[in-house]
């Protein structure tokens, strides 16, 4: 464990596997007893959807695609913001290339909402990139 003083406010910093496994990363929660900040993850509870799909897009905009493609995976996997995710990531590909591990969570958010054919070809292009 790792606490940082922020602006007043201390922060515990979570170990690389445990973000790794929550399929995020750059995650903090709160210390015992100290006001909350970043997503609040903790042993006992979810990061709070609306902080993680913001912290993809922050990713897609420092253009860091594997950690966008984890935070967004993660919502995809726990059905959480599908549709947005999808949005965003439709958005995303029309504007730049495509990378596979984006590819590869829209495919899977596609699946999620029975949208099979447009999950295959989505799989398809990802495939193609390798």
């Amino acid at each position: 464990e790792e606490l940082l003083e922020f602006e007043g406010t201390v922060i515990e910093l979570l170990p690389n596997a445990t973000a790794r496994e929550l399929g995020l990363s750059g995650i903090v929660r709160r210390a015992p007893g100290k006001e909350r900040l970043g997503c609040g993850v903790g042993p006992e509870q979810e990061p709070d959807a609306r902080d993680v799909l913001d912290l993809a897009r922050q990713h897609l905009a420092e253009d860091n695609p594997e950690s966008a493609a984890e935070s967004m995976g993660f919502l995809v996997a726990t059905g959480q913001m599908v549709d947005e995710v999808i949005g965003e990531l439709e958005g995303h590909t029309a504007r730049r290339r495509p990378t596979p591990p984006l590819l590869r969570v829209l495919g899977d958010a596609y699946m999620k909402n029975n949208r099979l054919q447009k999950a295959l070809d989505t799989y398809r292009t990802a495939l193609g990139q390798l």
